[in-house]
């Protein structure tokens, strides 16, 4: 299988941490080119991680690749899938994929047959996300009653931060990190009938909001909730996934982030029937296991997968525009639940 010639646009951020490292490792995907508004910096990271070339000119970069990863920030999205699908290049969008849901379906019908694109969540590519998957699927724990997601990070006042203005960045903590756990609790519960939020900004001064909690009903019935933050530190901030059923327990420890390592807890229990007044945990754990998981690079694993997917003809069943759209739809009114005193300004 040949491999995929990559051009990335924007070399900041998600771009240079984890992307651009991804293709030494890649089995069906080279990095062909980088793109930045410095044609100085393009240079420096295209020597650095063994792209073919560097350019300051998307227009230019097109003509020597055969897919572009967007990781420019989130107002660029749409005129820089304008570009791209115009000029009958394949189209990996980071996440979140516009500022607004209607920005979304303007990208989506810029889709030519025979063009591929698709969303950068990279978590389903967590081998314990599809594990876990699985065993929800399979009924491994029941009937799923709640589930639970959290992933937060320190993000203080940056003057000319874009993620830190509404207009440029569409949303805050909810919209970016917390994104990624809508997205990844609906892959694995199925979709979602309704959604509200509490969010405000508790620690810095910036006018989108530094903390989010939503409250998601899946169509299943089961209970979510999701929870974002950009003020919690680091060290605290370590990603959460919870999934509590009926004969059952999922706890993943350290699997939500960047990072594709961490372990899960398995606890099975047989069912209950009888009503227990004292309501004590009395009936032994049928099974309990727990699985860990070794390192393993998500970005490349995502960079593979749509490869593979151009290489065979075959539209992404992961991560695609429609359920993009659908996951972003779900926020905005997530934001519009808010009451009318809310500090984030929609």
């Amino acid at each position: 299988m040949s491999r995929i010639k990559y051009g990335i646009v924007g070399s900041s951020g998600i771009a240079r941490r984890r992307a651009m490292p991804a293709f030494s490792i890649c089995q069906h995907s080279s990095l062909a080119g980088v793109c930045s508004r410095s044609m100085q910096r393009a240079t420096a990271l295209a020597e650095q991680f063994g792209a073919t070339r560097a350019y300051d000119d998307l227009g230019m970069m097109l003509a020597h690749v055969d897919a572009v990863y967007v990781a420019t920030p989130v107002h660029c999205h749409l005129e820089d899938a304008r570009k791209i699908l115009a000029a009958g290049k394949h189209l990996l969008l980071e996440k979140p994929l516009a500022r607004t849901v209607a920005e979304a379906r303007e990208i989506l019908a810029l889709v030519a047959p025979g063009t591929f694109a698709m969303e950068g969540y990279m978590m389903k590519f967590h081998p314990a996300h599809a594990e876990i998957r699985k065993a929800v699927q399979a009924g491994s724990i029941g009937s799923v009653v709640q589930a639970r997601a959290r992933l937060g990070c320190w993000y203080p006042d940056i003057p000319g931060a874009w993620r830190q203005c509404p207009e440029l960045a569409g949303g805050g903590a909810l919209l970016d990190v917390g994104s990624h756990l809508v997205d990844l609790l609906r892959w694995i519960l199925g979709p979602i009938r309704s959604i509200r939020a509490l969010c405000n900004t508790q620690v810095f001064s910036y006018a989108v909001e530094d903390s989010a909690t939503a409250i998601l009903e899946f169509e299943t019935g089961a209970h979510g909730i999701v929870e974002a933050y950009f003020a919690m530190p680091d060290r605290l901030g370590t990603g959460v996934l919870e999934l509590t059923g009926t004969q059952g327990k999922i706890i993943a420890e350290n699997t939500i982030g960047q990072n594709g390592s961490g372990n899960v807890q398995w606890e099975f229990f047989p069912p209950q029937s009888a009503y227990e007044a004292r309501q004590e945990a009395i009936s032994p754990c049928e099974r309990r296991e727990t699985t860990e998981y070794p390192l393993t690079d998500l970005y490349a694993a995502q960079f593979d997968y749509f490869s593979t997917c151009i290489t065979n003809r075959t539209a992404p069943h992961l991560n695609s525009l429609i359920e993009g759209i659908d996951t972003l739809s779900w926020i905005q009114r997530a934001y519009k639940s808010l009451p009318d005193e809310a500090t984030v300004s929609v």
